[in-house]
């Protein structure tokens, strides 16, 4: 396959300052919100479920992470979108599999009658059902998988009447 170099449309600008940070460093973070959270929970919020139905999965870790299930722009300390699990979970799901990992993590929130769709809504920009549809869980998953979908699937209905 042959490529055809890039080419520079605009002219360098001389002389600017290069920025550091971010433009709006933090605009997403509620640090109040995420210290609330951590103190009101002090454990791995997903070990138990992953010790049951998914031994392969779960690690034996004291260090625990804040973990925002919608990442990146969509990014916002809602109690819906924040979870507390152990450090190497955290880093296999950020680094290996954030589908299923948080589909773990989303049904767990399901379980705690913690999961307030019109939030993850907004953090995700797309309704929960078009998320889960993107690819097929883990048959490890697919309880929880079930259960959400059937929680979208009826937020969707109650959208159209």
């Amino acid at each position: 396959m042959k490529r055809t170099p890039l080419k520079r449309t605009t002219e360098l600008k001389r002389g600017g300052k290069l920025r550091p940070k971010a433009k709006n460093p933090g605009k997403h973070r509620d640090l109040d919100m995420q210290a609330h959270y951590r103190r009101e929970r002090d454990y791995c919020e997903v070990s138990n479920w992953l010790s049951r139905y998914w031994p392969e999965m779960y690690f034996r870790d004291d260090v625990l992470d804040l973990h925002h299930i919608v990442p990146g722009s969509g990014r916002k300390d809602y109690w819906t979108n924040m979870i507390r699990i152990n450090r190497t979970f955290h880093r296999w799901l950020t680094d290996h599999d954030d589908f299923n990992g948080n589909i773990v993590c989303l049904g767990v929130k399901l379980l705690n009658n913690e999961l307030e769709l019109d939030k993850l809504r907004e953090c995700r920009g797309a309704r929960l059902e078009w998320w889960l549809t993107r690819r097929t869980p883990h048959p490890a998953v697919m309880q929880l998988y079930d259960e959400l979908m059937a929680v979208a699937v009826t937020e969707s209905d109650e959208r159209t009447n």
